[in-house]
């Protein structure tokens, strides 16, 4: 066998082995995931935290915050099936289970957040996502409420 034969084999060889092994190499084994937060009106919700959790996570759960549009994307998840909970003040916690991450793909998990009912007293300033609004109690109310506190006795 001439040296020339022997190189073009080892060559054609190496190549085969490379070309069989590429597609092993390049697949991906993560998947990502997409949150959005809204309320029951639509409206989209900044600000809320977001904590992903699988028994297929390496080192614990995951938290960030959604952005001025309501999102977030986690990026480089194990794959697997996710619990998502959601948790903004005035808002109840939510949890969303069963979202599962395929290699490759991204998966969208939207979450329409409930109100928690709030009670307001006099004087109190109502703070709901960033907001603040002063409540205004009639002055009849008060005035009634100080004409009865005189009538037995007492002082405000």
């Amino acid at each position: 066998m001439n040296l020339s034969k022997v190189t073009s084999r080892f060559f054609a060889t190496v190549t085969l082995v490379v070309l069989i092994a590429m597609p092993v190499f390049s697949q991906q084994t993560t998947g990502s995931m997409t949150v959005r937060a809204t309320d029951a009106s639509g409206a989209l919700i900044p600000g809320v935290e977001v904590t992903i959790s699988s028994p297929a996570m390496i080192g614990g759960t995951r938290t960030a915050v959604t952005d001025e549009q309501g999102t977030y994307r986690f990026t480089e998840l194990v794959v697997g099936t996710y619990r998502v909970t959601f948790t903004l003040s005035g808002f109840k916690t939510l949890n969303i289970d069963g979202n599962v991450v395929a290699a490759g793909r991204t998966v969208t998990v939207p979450a329409v957040l409930a109100g928690i009912p709030l009670r307001v007293d006099r004087d109190e300033v109502l703070r709901f996502q960033g907001y603040q609004k002063d409540v205004d109690v009639p002055d009849a109310a008060v005035l009634s409420l100080f004409d009865e506190a005189l009538r037995i006795g007492e002082s405000l």
